[in-house]
């Protein structure tokens, strides 16, 4: 099924017309998100880089002392966790490969990391 300007088009609207959104939050403008952001950072914050120092380790270690654990891990997207912990779980468990359904977001969206990560 191929999806036209007008189904585009008249998706947008009806969109921007809904009070509420069941599938999806409402997505701020690229400039309101950055200027929201711009608030949030201090003029000391330092960029976290690799796993080390920042904003990012910061938060990482409040997560391990709430949940009382020796460390933890922030990763940006749940598709991400989701593939390593597969990973890590494959290994504990030295079962050498996974079974995803066909129509899994993992195989169909995330540009074979999969395939990449069990060779």
């Amino acid at each position: 099924m191929t999806v036209t300007s007008w189904q585009k088009q008249r998706y947008a609207q009806l969109l921007s017309q809904s009070k509420a959104i069941i599938h999806r939050s409402a997505q701020p403008t690229i400039k309101d998100e950055l200027l929201l952001l711009s608030q949030y950072a201090q003029a000391d914050d330092i960029r976290d880089s690799y796993g080390q120092g920042g904003s990012v380790h910061a938060f990482e270690q409040e997560l391990a002392w709430l949940f009382d654990k020796p460390a933890a891990l922030f990763l940006p997207t749940g598709t991400l966790a989701q593939n390593a912990a597969l990973k890590c779980y494959s290994e504990r468990t030295q079962k050498p490969g996974i079974a995803l359904h066909p129509t899994s977001h993992l195989l169909l969206h995330e540009h074979q990391a999969v395939e990449t990560l069990w060779q």
